[in-house]
């Protein structure tokens, strides 16, 4: 539920950045058309952004999960030598040893058939 319900706050935050965006374009349309000076941004737009913003860092804060910790020695801590090592997808065993064993292995039979021929 926390993450619906984080979801929909980042999604009314956005809205709402959206929003005050179109607000200060629509205020600078205004100032130009009664030609006015551009002074700043009005407080309620101010306000409105700073809501949203503060709407959406929640909404990402909720629907995240669980923090962990920063340091490694918490999660090691449970952890043996040997395992903290050991990384299986790293182990590939098909790669280009396996044809040059095998051009050696050829080459030492064709020598040794030579050899026997002689």
């Amino acid at each position: 539920m926390a993450h619906v319900s984080g979801k929909l706050l980042i999604v009314l935050g956005l809205v709402g950045l959206a929003h005050t965006a179109f607000s200060v374009v629509q205020h600078r349309t205004y100032l130009k058309i009664t030609e006015q000076e551009f002074t700043g941004i009005p407080a309620d737009i101010t306000l409105q952004c700073m809501i949203s913003l503060l709407l959406c860092f929640y909404g990402v804060v909720t629907s995240s999960g669980r923090f962990t910790e920063i340091r490694a020695t918490a999660q090691l801590a449970k952890r043996s030598f040997d395992s903290i090592s050991n990384h299986p997808s790293f182990r590939i065993f098909r790669h280009r040893g396996q044809v040059l064993h095998s051009v050696d292995v050829l080459s030492l039979g064709q020598q040794a058939s030579q050899s026997g021929e002689s």
